[in-house]
């Protein structure tokens, strides 16, 4: 992202902000004005500053971009202290579109895309689901039915049609069990994530699930207690929640950096053609680390046996590839996790480049045999093949006619 897009975006949260301080200092209706006024914008700059810094730290992930749109998606919320009814009614729906926004970064930590078709799924129905669940309910109520908390009168509810009091019960209940429904799912699949998640990710997720339970507490504690305090505590611990992504994924660079430099301590001691796939899997924590070597002659990767590398897809959720170079020529490819800092396994690659370059000498070998295998095989197949389409072959020379060919077919 080039600077002068980020000034804009920074200039634009500002903004924001500011508007938003300036729209709840002056609502008639809205409680708690005092909190709204302080951490309003400071979630919305928290989120929008952590996300740029993000961007620019991590360019390739889209996880940058959705914490700076959760940011942005937080300023919609101070929308419904306006006094406009238009404004109002607009700020109860769009006010809600940080939700979304917000499980949808949870789900894609820490790359910014979603690891699977029912996360996939649940992502695209929080989106519609969550902003339209109040609709039904402004369609047949006012405004004090479905925002509770509103100081005096609420203003007056555009979207409404006709009241009906039955309706609207059925409505608030149906839009509160779908939230509830969407929430409870996308918190089982973290905790899957949690289970299955390897080193590298595990250290990314602890500030996360810290940051996030503790908000949750705060929230729960508020709603059953009505204290001031517990909602300026949950507002703050939301808002710290942003600096507990980047303190994830700079627990997870720190502890790869501590690796490759262990991993260059043993440099030394390790045998010239020692299989350096463990300790590259020790040095950066993940045991799934994978090795490819380049084959400039056949165009393509293959593994340590010589046989084809199959490669992550470039937008595989979980694992990526980074290139290593040795001496301005391509060396290897490392497939690794997505939450391990491509510099850091850069780097460790590049410690270990001429290790690298010797095993690519092994593999090349390797493939060369298999390559020759796999042609003798498939001489001997055309072979059989010829033989038994072609039955016998004769050739006659009879005097003074030159050569004849002769070819019998065999009978069917």
């Amino acid at each position: 992202m080039t600077a002068r897009r980020t000034l804009a975006i920074a200039a634009a949260a500002l903004l924001c902000g500011v508007g938003d301080v300036l729209l709840v200092l002056a609502s008639g209706h809205l409680p708690n004005p005092g909190v709204w006024a302080v951490f309003g914008p400071v979630v919305g700059w928290s989120f929008v500053g952590t996300g740029l810094y993000a961007r620019n730290r991590r360019p390739e992930s889209r996880f940058g971009l959705l914490m700076v749109l959760v940011g942005f998606a937080w300023f919609l919320g101070p929308l419904y202290a306006a006094d406009s009814p238009l404004v109002f009614t607009l700020g109860i729906v769009a006010g809600a579109l940080w939700g979304p926004i917000f499980g949808h970064l949870l789900l894609s930590f820490p790359t910014g895309r979603l690891a699977t078709r029912a996360r996939r799924r649940v992502v695209a129905a929080s989106y519609v689901l969550i902003p339209l669940a109040p609709v039904p309910a402004l369609l047949v109520s006012d405004a004090e039915d479905v925002i509770t908390d509103c100081r005096g009168e609420c203003p007056r509810n555009v979207l409404l049609v006709e009241h009906d009091a039955g309706l609207a019960d059925a409505a608030l209940l149906l839009g509160s069990a779908l939230t509830l429904g969407l929430c409870l799912v996308a918190v089982g699949m973290l905790v899957r994530q949690w289970r299955a998640a390897a080193a590298p990710e595990r250290r990314s997720l602890v500030p996360l699930f810290v940051s996030g339970g503790v908000t949750l507490a705060l929230v729960a504690a508020f709603a059953v207690s009505q204290l001031d305090a517990l909602l300026w505590l949950a507002f703050a611990a939301f808002a710290a929640t942003p600096f507990a992504f980047l303190a994830g994924l700079a627990r997870a660079d720190l502890s790869g950096s501590r690796g490759v430099r262990m991993l260059m301590a043993e440099l030394g001691d390790m045998p010239e053609r020692a299989d350096l796939r463990d300790g590259l899997a020790r040095a950066l924590v993940d045991p799934a680390l994978e090795l490819a070597f380049w084959m400039p002659q056949l165009d393509r990767y293959v593994d340590a046996s010589g046989s084809p590398a199959v490669l992550p897809a470039a937008d595989d959720p979980r694992r990526t590839v980074t290139a290593i170079d040795h001496q301005g020529q391509r060396v290897a490819a490392i497939v690794h996790d997505r939450a391990q800092d491509a510099e850091t396994v850069r780097a460790a690659g590049t410690a270990t480049a001429l290790l690298l370059e010797n095993q690519r000498l092994d593999a090349e070998l390797r493939a060369r045999l298999v390559e020759l295998r796999a042609s003798r095989a498939r001489l001997v197949e055309t072979a059989d093949r010829v033989e038994a389409l072609s039955g016998t072959l004769e050739v006659s020379s009879p005097p003074g006619h030159g050569t004849r060919l002769r070819a019998r077919l065999p009978c069917k």
